[in-house]
């Protein structure tokens, strides 16, 4: 996992800090299974217990200009996939006003074993750089933490969130 702070030149974007970091987990999946179910972001709250609902807003199969809506414990965002090339990798982006305004880049590589995910966010904090610095480090574990989640749900079908929420794929 890496991970550094630095200010974003685009103030529409940010407010405070960005902070950037990246996981990697080995999923043992294909490549396109671990794929499909990543690239429907609907699929978010089976794995990441911060989500609680995601709606595609766009009709049709997923690409680039496809939105969602999500609903966290906190906040709420508006985002669209900015980046797509099946089976290798997808991005999404927060639109402007969103808060907070995030980038997130799955990668994908096969791997003899399954899939190896590279999970990269750029995440807007807040201004004071140690805080930033805390809250990143604090985001980078449940990020890593989630993609246990996910990786288990994926291997067996079902997983256990930490809220005490069971999913099943």
């Amino acid at each position: 996992m890496s991970k550094h702070l630095l200010r974003r030149r685009d103030p529409e974007k940010a407010r405070g800090l960005l902070v950037r970091f990246e996981n990697r987990i080995l999923i043992e999946k294909p490549i396109s299974e671990v794929f499909g179910f990543l690239a429907d972001f609907r699929n978010v709250p089976k794995w990441n217990d911060f989500v609680h609902t995601v709606k595609k807003e766009t009709e049709g199969p997923v690409d680039v200009g496809t939105s969602y809506y999500q609903v966290r414990r906190r906040d709420e965002q508006r985002f669209k996939v900015t980046h797509f090339a099946p089976p290798q990798s997808v991005t999404v982006e927060t639109d402007p006003g969103s808060i907070p305004a995030f980038t997130m880049r799955f990668r994908l590589e096969p791997k003899a074993q399954g899939t190896l995910l590279h999970d990269a966010w750029e995440l807007d904090t807040v201004e004071h750089r140690l805080l930033a610095r805390l809250l990143g480090r604090r985001i980078a574990r449940e990020a890593a933490a989630n993609l246990v989640k996910l990786k288990e749900l994926l291997e067996t079908g079902q997983t256990t969130l930490r809220d005490g929420r069971t999913m099943t794929r």
